[in-house]
């Protein structure tokens, strides 16, 4: 894999990436309208006209199952090159500084804004069951860790010293193989959520931890 890859701009990412952003406000707006309890929905709208919520349920369903695990393969994409050109240690200060700060500022400024009773029981929360919501910055939190255990990982073993290689594109049976594969695994993740809960740890949605980790992982 070219080092320069991290520099040059590649048009066919920045589309995905701004189809699959537009694709995350409408999911939000989604959801907001349909009957998923979210706390500030919107209110229902008459019976004749609830046909709707089917079309609003179809929607998310079908961009949940891929759009945040298509987004995290996309940053892994760029994680060999960058840690072949700064280093383990540099890539994870400027990973902390560009992701961290967000995150805390979410959880340290922006929950108390909303509610202060509410950001308290949240950091208690996670002293007491190990669960702590970090909002939308769940993300971001989740790069940081996946980030560093891959800066560890070629650490360990000294794979950044070689360098890295690109992989050619699986055959089709191992694509299919893998996504069998993940089904089991899917049900594994539902049952973690059910026992630990949704913020466990603050990894959210624990139910597609096992897709976006795997997402994560093969592009390595």
């Amino acid at each position: 894999m070219n080092n320069s890859i991290e520099t040059e701009r590649y048009d066919y990412l920045d589309n995905i990436k701004w189809v699959l952003t537009i694709i995350v406000i409408v999911f939000h707006s989604a959801i907001i309208a349909c009957k998923i309890p979210m706390g500030f929905n919107l209110p229902p709208v008459k019976e004749t006209m609830q046909y709707q919520y089917e079309i609003l349920d179809t929607f998310v369903i079908i961009n949940a199952s891929f759009f945040m695990s298509l987004f995290f393969f996309i940053s892994a994409y760029f994680v060999i090159p960058s840690i072949e050109r700064k280093g383990a240690g540099k890539f994870m200060l400027d990973k902390l500084k560009r992701l961290g700060i967000p995150t805390l500022i979410t959880l340290l400024v922006i929950f108390p804004m909303m509610s202060l009773d509410y950001a308290t029981s949240n950091i208690k929360g996670f002293f007491l069951t190990g669960s702590i919501d970090l909002g939308v910055t769940w993300f971001c939190w989740t790069l940081i860790v996946f980030s560093g255990v891959f800066a560890l990982c070629s650490q360990i073993t000294s794979r950044s010293q070689k360098g890295f290689v690109d992989k050619p594109i699986p055959a089709i049976w191992k694509i299919l193989l893998f996504a069998i594969i993940m089904i089991p695994v899917n049900f594994f993740g539902l049952h973690l959520m059910d026992s630990l809960g949704s913020t466990f740890l603050a990894f959210a949605f624990l139910k597609i931890f096992q897709c976006i980790s795997a997402c994560f992982i093969l592009v390595s």
